[in-house]
């Protein structure tokens, strides 16, 4: 039986801002024995943003995220200011979850304004080119919309909706690679057998055309729409306009340049949360969701270039 977060879509009713607040890192969170990269604190620098009013950050909601990468040898830092071509010099990965402009964070009603300002969009566009690596995650409504220059940028259009699958309008799904959703990329199956995701778990998030540069790792299938609330606190299904999305993705990757970039539209699967007044878990620490950590790990090593071949 699937975890008993396959909430139903109408459920969503409730106050999303609200439903956010009850969301907090589960820092008891321990991922299972694996094999690090890196000895402890000997791997390249990753770059965690906290300068955008992101929703997730290494010390917060991506604390999780954070401890394992250590675990696996990675330097994480935070970069808690405007991207500068100093800021990231020394860093092999930038990661920004959920950015958002200041005066969207209690208000997601349009105007959504951009996160990352067009110069530093200049910054990054160059940065990656010659050599640097991007991680770009964007949950549901509003986020992808805050971050669109930026994904544009390198080729990416998000939706700015909820990704929902038919008929029960459920916001929490499974990609597997024996149906195909899943891809054989290396950021999915990793060096060797024992690191390969065979199905991995989203919660709660949205969907985006890929250019043909890039492989889309997590690919919707038919059935699957994406949802755009006329009020942001609110879904009505019957009536808020949505489209299908068949073919689209929820996590990709590409070359860029001398770099290298993902996108994912989903930010839960990449951490450890617990939800709601009860606490129930979120994330890595759900039992379906065991081969999200592999997804994880073979990602960052994959856009680090840290990845052996097999």
């Amino acid at each position: 039986m699937l975890y008993a977060i396959n909430r139903l879509f109408v459920v969503c009713c409730l106050t999303l801002l609200g439903l956010q607040a009850q969301q907090v890192p589960d820092r008891s969170f321990c991922p299972p024995p694996f094999d690090p990269r890196f000895p402890y604190g000997d791997g390249p620098i990753v770059l965690v943003d906290a300068g955008h009013s992101n929703l997730h950050t290494a010390d917060g909601g991506y604390f999780p995220f954070a401890s394992v990468l250590r675990k696996d040898g990675f330097r994480v830092r935070t970069v808690a200011r405007s991207f500068t071509r100093p800021a990231l010099d020394d860093a092999a990965l930038l990661v920004v979850v959920n950015a958002l402009h200041q005066r969207n964070v209690k208000n997601w009603d349009p105007p959504i304004h951009q996160a990352v300002l067009r110069r530093e969009v200049i910054v990054l566009v160059s940065w990656v080119r010659q050599g640097g690596s991007l991680l770009l995650i964007a949950d549901h409504q509003p986020f992808p919309a805050a971050v669109s220059d930026l994904a544009s940028a390198f080729g990416f259009e998000f939706h700015n909706g909820w990704a929902v699958q038919s008929p029960h309008w459920s916001v929490d799904f499974g990609f597997t690679r024996a149906d195909g959703s899943l891809d054989e990329h290396p950021a999915v199956t990793g060096s060797r057998p024992s690191e390969a995701a065979e199905k991995v778990m989203t919660f709660e998030g949205a969907a985006f055309r890929y250019p043909p540069e890039a492989t889309s790792l997590l690919t919707f299938r038919k059935g699957f729409y994406s949802f755009q609330p006329k009020d942001a606190t609110n879904f009505d299904e019957a009536s808020d306009p949505h489209i299908a999305i068949e073919g689209w993705s929820q996590g990709a990757v590409r070359e860029f340049g001398k770099g290298r970039v993902a996108v994912f539209g989903e930010a839960g699967m990449f951490t450890a949360q617990l939800a709601g007044p009860g606490g129930e878990p979120f994330g890595l620490n759900v039992p379906e969701a065991e081969d999200n950590l592999k997804l994880l790990l073979n990602t960052v090593r994959w856009l680090t270039n840290s990845l052996p071949r097999r």
